[in-house]
């Protein structure tokens, strides 16, 4: 996340971005700034070619003024205070246009909210895991990452297969790591996803056997079959479920210490 206070600031932020060739997955843009944003900043190469989503942040006075955010380009917009929630649903992609609030309640959520997970009765020894977590999408990271850790697990992440791959040796950037659980995005850079996610089964890279879940946007009839036959031991949908990817993070920790 890059913080600009100032439309200068925002510039300055640009220069380092393209000069690490590294791009936007969103703009997040204060209503008190858009004007300067659509004059001075738009007609930079780097912002008039980002493919990044544009979020507008408006007062709640100002959510009745739908049409200039639609001119000026936005994808969504957030209304102040802003609520983690629906931030997190733009990130995620899933709620575009303006956010709707009620009337009488604001802080009711705008979407269905998972069911709440109960206390698990079972032993602490089960709980608090370390787990590594390879995925290349930062939004995506972010949010596995906020779910596992909130539950009380450890989390190292990596951004690749050759990263993991570096992981499962016991030390990642942060230092000496010795996961528990393996949990991985199927498509990242540096392999083939079914073939790396079977060598590491295989324990190819001299790794212990690990419980290995698979996160994948890849809806094909028979994927999720064919990961399990090459050893995967669990295969959710993204975005996951909290209480689902919770709960498999459960099961497969059980059978692993049994």
């Amino acid at each position: 996340c890059h913080l600009a206070t100032s439309v200068e600031e925002a510039k300055d932020v640009a220069r380092r971005l393209a000069e690490r060739g590294e791009s936007l997955t969103d703009i997040i843009v204060d209503n008190r700034l858009a004007g300067a944003f659509r004059r001075e900043l738009v007609d930079m190469a780097y912002f008039r070619e980002s493919a990044a989503r544009r979020i507008y942040l408006v007062n709640p006075e100002d959510r009745g003024s739908r049409a200039i955010g639609k001119a000026e380009g936005y994808d969504s917009w957030l209304i102040r205070p802003l609520r983690e929630r629906s931030l997190v649903e733009v990130l995620r992609g899933r709620m575009k246009g303006i956010e709707v609030r009620d009337a009488i309640n604001d802080n009711r959520p705008i979407l269905k909210d998972p069911p709440p997970v109960a206390p698990d009765p079972r032993p602490a020894a089960f709980s608090g895991i370390r787990i590594l977590l390879a995925e290349d999408d930062p939004v995506n990271a972010m949010l596995v990452r906020s779910v596992l850790e909130r539950a009380g697990h450890t989390v190292r992440h990596v951004p690749d297969y050759p990263a993991l791959v570096s992981a499962l040796g016991g030390a990642t950037d942060a230092g000496p790591f010795a996961p528990d659980l393996i949990v991985t995005d199927l498509g990242m850079p540096g392999g083939e996803g079914q073939e790396m996610i079977a060598r590491i089964v295989r324990c190819d890279y001299g790794n212990a056997r690990l419980p290995v879940m698979v996160l994948t946007a890849d809806n094909r009839t028979g994927l999720a079959e064919e990961l399990l036959a090459i050893g995967a031991d669990a295969v959710l949908a993204k975005p996951a479920d909290p209480a689902r990817l919770l709960g498999e993070i459960g099961r497969l920790s059980r059978r692993s210490q049994a």
